[in-house]
C-alpha cells in the first residue's frame, strides 16, 4: 500500500500539517498495513477550523466533520456523511455541536430528496425535494438557494473552465501510479459576490482525486452568481471534475 511511505501515522496535530491514523476493521488504531481497512485525516484550517475526515482506505470518504479546534470535541462547522458509494448522504453546519442552517440529504443515486432548516438542533422548516412540483423554498435572498431561475456559472463558460482545469490541475504522483481514476463532484456555495466558498464533497471517489478537486474549487476565479426574481442570490452548485489518463 502506498499510505504508509506517504503519510505520517499519530503524529501530533501542528498548524498547516495532516495528521493521518489507521483503523483495523474493528476500528481499532494500527500501524500494520495489512490489518488497515480506514483512516482518518485531520487538517488544520485556521485557528478555530480543524476537519476531520474518515476514508475508507483505497475507497470514498465516509463522512467529513469540522470542528473548533483539534480535540475533535466541538462540532462547528461543515459536516458531511457519505453512502458506501461515496455519494452524498446529507451535508449542513454544525454549531457548537447542534444542527443549525440548511440541511440538504440525497439517496444513492445523488439526487436531493429534502431539504431542512435548523435552529440550534431544532427542525424549522423541512421541504420535500421528490414533489413533481414542489414549494418554493424561499423568497428570502438572504437563504442560499437549491433551485434558481438561472442557475450560477463559470465565468467565461465551459471552454474557460476546460483552460482554467487544464493548466491548475495537479495528478497526484502517486494516484498515477496506482492507476486511480474517476469523477469527483463538488458541492459548493456560489455567493452574491460570485466567490466559491463553502466547498465540500457530493461525489467521493478516493481521498488523491476528492482532495485535488476541492482544492481546484477553493482557488477557482469567481463565478457568475445566480438569479432568482431578478436578484442576485446564493445557490448551490455542482461541479464535476473527471480524472483520466489520456
Amino acid at each position: 500500500l502506498v499510505y504508509s511511505m506517504l503519510f505520517c501515522v499519530g503524529a501530533k496535530a501542528q498548524r498547516n500539517k495532516d495528521v493521518f491514523t489507521f483503523y483495523d476493521i474493528d476500528g481499532k488504531k494500527t500501524t500494520d498495513d495489512d490489518k488497515s481497512a480506514y483512516f482518518t485525516r485531520l487538517k488544520y484550517r485556521n485557528d478555530t477550523t480543524w476537519r476531520l475526515d474518515v476514508y475508507d482506505l483505497a475507497g470514498p470518504l465516509i463522512n467529513s466533520i469540522t470542528f473548533s479546534d483539534r480535540t475533535t470535541k466541538n462540532k462547528n462547522g461543515v459536516f458531511s456523511s457519505y453512502h458506501p458509494n461515496g455519494m452524498l448522504e446529507s451535508t449542513g453546519d454544525f454549531k457548537n455541536n447542534q444542527k443549525n442552517g440548511t440541511w440538504l440529504y440525497c439517496d444513492t443515486a445523488g439526487k436531493y430528496v429534502s431539504q431542512r432548516e435548523f435552529m440550534n438542533g431544532v427542525v424549522t422548516d423541512s421541504i420535500d425535494l421528490t414533489a413533481p412540483k414542489p414549494q418554493p423554498i424561499s423568497n428570502d435572498t438572504s437563504k442560499t438557494f437549491t433551485r434558481v431561475e438561472r442557475e450560477s456559472f463559470f465565468k467565461g463558460g465551459q471552454k474557460d473552465w476546460t483552460k482554467y482545469l487544464t493548466k491548475n490541475l495537479n495528478y497526484h504522483p502517486a494516484a498515477i501510479k496506482a492507476n486511480i481514476s474517476g469523477r469527483v463532484t463538488v458541492i459548493f456555495i456560489v455567493d452574491k459576490l460570485g466567490k466559491a466558498t463553502e466547498a465540500r464533497l457530493f461525489q467521493s471517489t478516493h481521498f488523491y482525486l476528492d482532495d485535488e478537486a476541492l482544492r481546484l474549487i477553493e482557488n477557482s476565479p469567481k463565478w457568475t452568481p445566480a438569479e432568482q426574481d431578478g436578484r442576485i442570490v446564493k445557490s448551490y452548485k455542482l461541479q464535476p471534475i473527471i480524472f483520466r489518463f489520456e
